[in-house]
């Protein structure tokens, strides 16, 4: 018996990361793949092998390709959307509309939440990375920095790491595009003993440099799923993190892990580091055992109807629409700019859930007057 056929489309960089790669893995268990690599930048599609005239499922993975331009390209019975909440979790209203038709699959229970009160076929799933088998625990004054974004650099860490009796740094230096983040200066060079790195032949050789500090600073405010520190806790690093998803959804702050306000880092108490990496490595035990367990409901919810509730979505619906300022009481000015995000005054840039509420709540007093 030949397999239902489905249409994947991904990010054109995965065709060299390949970060994707285990939920290909699971789709292809069932489903015969052919991938499509989309190019945010050109809003272009890669096509590289011959396309089906029809296919069972659809699945739009990470990338928010506008529907209007997947339906001129592709027939489907079903589709499906795995957004990833850095790119799309404040997001307003009107983006999600057209997913209405869709089933979303979330790794982030934040946005799933979220989707879910909105009316949406949302589903939440929670990923968890093979952990490691073998592993040196570290020194505990050691930390390891991927200085990827601005906002988490080691000059803006570095008051919250001396309580954590930081001696040992080690720095790598490649940034995220669009970012500037400074190599270590000549007074942090003389206080601690740093090494640097900007890039390394395989992964190995960065996981050694890892294992050898205790400490693994997240290097992003918010995550998608979050490989990067859900692999430092499976070889029992303690993690320092923003209080933002998807991190939050993962580290209980002083248990599995350490997370902080990114608007102003800093640690009010005492934190037994052994003990946080020791209840890391069973976390991601424990959650792998669990994601083996539930992986493959991936493979049911993808080829459902996707199932709505009609009440929540109309006025999902109606908010959508509303015009590009809101005013409130000839106080509050908000406003959208080209690319959905929530501006004050059009300068201080306010997160879309927060208007969402404010409209809800709008909402709420209108239909009581």
């Amino acid at each position: 018996m030949s397999k239902q056929t489905l249409a994947y489309i991904g990010h054109i960089f995965h065709q060299k990361t390949r970060s994707n790669q285990f939920f290909l893995d699971i789709l292809q268990e069932k489903y015969e793949v052919d991938q499509f690599f989309y190019d945010p930048e050109t809003e272009k599609l890669t096509i590289p092998g011959e396309k089906k005239s029809h296919y069972d499922v659809l699945v739009l993975y990470q990338m928010p390709m506008p529907v209007k331009q997947i339906d001129q390209l592709f027939q489907y019975t079903t589709g499906n959307y795995v957004p990833m909440y850095d790119g799309t979790g404040e997001f307003p209203d009107r983006f999600w509309i057209q997913y209405r038709n869709f089933n979303i699959i979330n790794f982030s229970k934040t946005l799933h939440e979220r989707l879910k009160n909105d009316g949406f076929s949302s589903y939440y799933i929670k990923y968890f990375p093979k952990p490691f088998e073998h592993f040196d625990w570290g020194r505990k004054d050691g930390v390891f920095e991927w200085q990827r974004v601005q906002s988490i650099t080691f000059p803006r860490m570095e008051a919250m790491l001396k309580k954590l009796n930081i001696k040992q740094v080690h720095l790598h230096l490649t940034s995220d595009p669009g970012q500037r983040c400074p190599g270590p200066s000549a007074r942090v060079k003389r206080q601690y003993r740093v090494t640097t790195s900007e890039w390394f032949r395989t992964k190995d050789e960065m996981l050694k440099k890892m294992e050898g500090n205790a400490l693994y600073i997240a290097p992003r405010p918010t995550e998608g799923i979050g490989m990067s520190f859900l692999e430092a806790m499976a070889m029992g690093r303690c993690v320092i993190a923003p209080d933002r998803p998807t991190m939050n959804e993962y580290i209980v702050s002083g248990q599995n892990g350490i997370l902080y306000d990114l608007e102003s880092p800093e640690i009010r108490q005492k934190f037994d580091i052994p003990t946080i990496q020791h209840n890391a490595y069973q976390s991601i035990c424990e959650g792998y055992r669990q994601w083996e367990q539930d992986k493959y409901q991936i493979i049911d919810w993808v080829q459902k109807k996707a199932v709505v509730d009609q009440k929540k979505l109309k006025r999902t619906e109606r908010f959508s629409v509303w015009s590009k300022t809101l005013t409130i009481k000839d106080l509050l000015l908000v406003g959208l700019d080209f690319e959905g995000r929530y501006f004050v005054f059009g300068v201080i840039r306010i997160p879309g859930r927060v208007v969402h509420k404010i409209k809800n709540v709008l909402a709420r007093r209108r239909k009581s007057a």
